[in-house]
């Protein structure tokens, strides 16, 4: 029988867990449906964090059965389905039957998409013990059976994403039907037709992006001690990197005075022209350490930076889960969740007008 967490244990594994303090993720997640009417949402119920559903004004919310520590929301192209992780067991919930059904079980949290036309599944498990040779693997299921179509076994020691990673650290390629993700050693492969190709080798990769016709590959990279994030841009087709990395210089994001940027990471928008940063600054004063963070919209072209949300400065021991940004999958709304003492979902436009806070909850 599977561990449940409590709300307790729940927090020590957002707050606590060191992967998770440089690198949010943490299973949490937020997804908007394809017609905007709904979003799905990481949420603190009374028992623990579950996966919720709220129209999209957030005046209605249902929380989703077999969501025990959940790993984020996907809804599917036509929003009929919503697909996401409770430990390891990736279940399938059908929003109109409002009922849930576990269609595989080894799978890493988060690692997972939904192909182009919605008809396949596609995700990356790993053995549950790493004692023996068995190696981790993707897989392609079938929506309507739920049986497994293809399975692909990825190198020895290749790892899939962990779920201390932000959230897109897997995207569908639909030209090929493959599919590119992160590793947990932070480099870029794809997988397409049996094969493993391996595209970055830098250790620092954060995120991606694949463009909808499948032929554009974009990655957000940190580099080792160097306080900026830089996007590449990868044709798939030529298998070649093309145009100039966007440096965004983490420095020049406005902060409190007194406070210095200690990590970011940032998420592409849908078309790739704007990227949301979150970004952790810290202080030390009197021997008394301070941090909060901020949410950042930036345009890649004109660099131009605006602050859409900021936590208020504790102190680090008391600090509270950095903000976590989500974009719809068209890129006209953005999405900020904050978990801590006073949980909110909050939501805005695209280009970061006409925010505000649609639910809200404290959290004893």
């Amino acid at each position: 029988m599977k561990r449940r967490l409590s709300l307790t244990a729940s927090l020590l594994v957002l707050v606590v867990a060191a992967g998770c303090l440089q690198m949010p993720g943490c299973g949490v997640g937020v997804d908007f449906s394809p017609d905007g009417k709904q979003i799905a949402f990481t949420w603190m119920s009374r028992d623990g964090l579950r996966l919720a559903i709220t129209d999209s004004e957030g005046k209605q919310m249902r929380i989703l059965p077999q969501s025990e520590n959940p790993g984020p929301p996907l809804w599917s192209p036509d929003g009929k389905y919503l697909l996401f992780t409770t430990d390891t067991d990736l279940v399938l919930y059908d929003s109109a039957q409002q009922s849930a059904r576990k269609i595989a079980t080894e799978i890493v949290p988060g690692a997972y998409a939904w192909s182009g036309d919605g008809s396949q599944i596609i995700c990356l498990g790993a053995p549950a013990s790493k004692s023996g040779d068995q190696p981790a693997w993707a897989l392609w299921i079938s929506v309507p059976s739920g049986e497994v179509l293809t399975r692909t076994d990825l190198p020895p020691k290749l790892e899939p994403p962990s779920s201390e990673l932000p959230r897109v650290t897997v995207a569908s390629l639909p030209a090929t039907w493959g599919i590119a993700f992160i590793d947990s050693g932070k480099n870029l492969h794809s997988v397409e037709a049996g094969k493993v190709y391996r595209i970055t080798s830098t250790g620092d990769v954060q995120s991606l992006r694949v463009s909808p016709d499948g032929t554009l590959l974009q990655w957000v990279r940190s580099p080792k001690g160097s306080p900026v994030l830089v996007v590449h841009s990868y044709d798939l087709n030529s298998r070649t990197v093309t145009g100039t990395p966007v440096r965004i210089e983490l420095r020049r994001l406005p902060h409190l005075q007194g406070y210095t940027v200690g990590w970011a990471f940032g998420v592409l928008s849908p078309d790739g022209q704007k990227m949301l940063v979150t970004a952790v600054f810290n202080r030390e004063a009197g021997g008394e350490k301070m941090q909060y963070s901020a949410v950042y919209l930036v345009e890649l072209a004109s660099r131009e930076v605006r602050l859409l949300r900021q936590q208020k400065p504790a102190k680090s021991k008391d600090a509270e889960v950095p903000l976590l940004p989500f974009w719809s999958r068209d890129g006209s709304r953005i999405a900020v969740l904050a978990f801590g003492k006073e949980s909110s979902l909050w939501v805005c436009r695209g280009d970061g007008s006409g925010g505000r806070v649609i639910r809200y909850a404290k959290v004893n």
